[in-house]
């Protein structure tokens, strides 16, 4: 069962339309025309992790334990410690950001790439995590004499359990995330086990540092490609302007390589059932749009128009995203 949690978002209704060579679109998605404030797009996914945010007190120097609102299960076995290596008294609040469906990756701008022998890669991710701890205001780390032991629901993601592996979370030169085995692993697989709390199978792996991580295996290379172009409107541009892309029925998104007004992804599976999402800031202003295609060789998706968005809608559609 797929979860939704975050509260700021955008858009409106998607349709599926058929690709063809450098045709119009022609289910251009109508918005409500007052446009959600959001200064600029690093704000915008900026605030949208903060409303995802999720606080908890765990003993500082005794085993602790968190569960999270999708069902995430942490545990910290020897509490934790200071700069200095002092153990801590008192209860450590614990920070938890989760995005375990594409609508809240493309909503933190957390895509589902992983750099695997210096080629960029597609995941098939089962969720992202994030975690930090403080005392006092100050950044702690876990005991290093004791584990983060770590269940994540299998039923959030809808991902295939087998084969699963785990990442950790470093940004690249252009600002987006990135997916990387721990140094000096060139592989890291994870198991499946049963929580009899919630009655249900997860994924089960122990963290070596408190950042961003996920779980997921990597996409089947397609025997076909082809590249997919957006042509944005006037006013949109790489300044202001992202275009994501998700797959129909698999836990993936990418975000395409914008210059000047032209938006391009490169490399996708003829044949498959993607969603074009392209989101915007003008005037301080959320705009967007979102477009399902199957992807076919020459298809240039043309938007003439990037109409104001407002939260509801957003929330909506990327709710529902197949």
């Amino acid at each position: 069962m797929k979860k939704f949690t975050l509260l700021s978002v955008l858009l409106g209704t998607l349709s599926l339309v058929l690709p063809g060579c450098g045709l119009d679109d022609q289910s251009k998605t109508n918005f409500t025309p007052e446009g959600h404030w959001i200064g600029s797009l690093d704000n915008f996914f900026a605030e949208n992790e903060l409303e995802a945010l999720q606080s908890f007190y765990v003993p500082g120097n005794a085993k602790g334990t968190l569960i999270s609102r999708e069902g995430t299960r942490i545990t910290f076995t020897q509490g934790f410690v200071n700069a200095n290596g002092s153990p801590i008294n008192g209860n450590v609040t614990v920070q938890l950001i989760e995005a375990y469906s594409k609508g809240d990756m493309v909503l933190m701008n957390k895509r589902t790439v992983a750099r695997i022998n210096g080629n960029l890669l597609l995941m098939l991710s089962g969720g992202h995590l994030l975690l930090r701890a403080y005392w006092a205001g100050t950044p702690v780390v876990p005991n290093p004499n004791g584990k983060i032991e770590v269940f994540m629901p299998v039923d959030n993601s809808g991902t295939t359990p087998t084969g699963v592996e785990q990442y950790y979370g470093s940004i690249d030169i252009d600002g987006q995330i990135n997916w990387q085995y721990p140094v000096g692993k060139t592989s890291n697989p994870i198991g499946t086990c049963f929580d009899s709390i919630a009655n249900q199978n997860g994924f089960c792996f122990e963290l070596n540092s408190l950042t961003w991580t996920s779980v997921g295996k990597m996409s089947p290379a397609p025997t076909s490609t082809a590249d997919i172009e957006v042509q944005l409107p006037q006013g949109f541009n790489a300044g202001n302007t992202m275009v994501f892309v998700t797959w129909d029925n698999q836990n993936s998104m990418k975000q395409a390589t914008v210059v000047g007004n032209l938006a391009t992804l490169k490399n996708v599976g003829v044949g498959q059932e993607v969603h074009i999402i392209t989101v915007g800031a003008s005037d301080g202003r959320l705009h967007a749009e979102s477009t399902g295609i199957v992807v076919q060789p020459g298809y240039r998706h043309i938007i003439k128009d990037l109409p104001p968005s407002s939260l509801a809608q957003f929330a909506d559609e990327m709710k529902r995203l197949p």
